[in-house]
């Protein structure tokens, strides 16, 4: 039986076969990945997160980003409504 391999957007996850041509996702414009970017083993699982072979994420990992707390910005008056 022939092995499948994917291509997995790294950004929302859109999953396409292989052979489908076009390296860029349709859904968000992202790069696609044909395989693990550390150690190039080809992505046979579609819904895998990490790499089966060296454990490497295959998404791009989103940072915290520090949000400033309920109401800043606004005149005293507000802050406590926004609590």
């Amino acid at each position: 039986m022939a092995r499948i391999n994917y291509k997995i957007c790294p950004r929302c996850n859109y999953i396409t076969q292989d052979d489908v041509p076009g390296r860029f996702c349709i859904q968000c414009g992202e790069k696609l990945l044909k395989q693990c970017k550390q150690c190039r083993t080809a992505i046979s699982n579609p819904f895998a997160l990490h790499c089966p072979e060296c454990g490497n994420t295959y998404h791009h990992q989103i940072a915290h980003v520090p949000t400033e707390p309920a109401g800043a910005g606004l005149p005293a008056s507000f802050r406590a409504l926004a609590k």
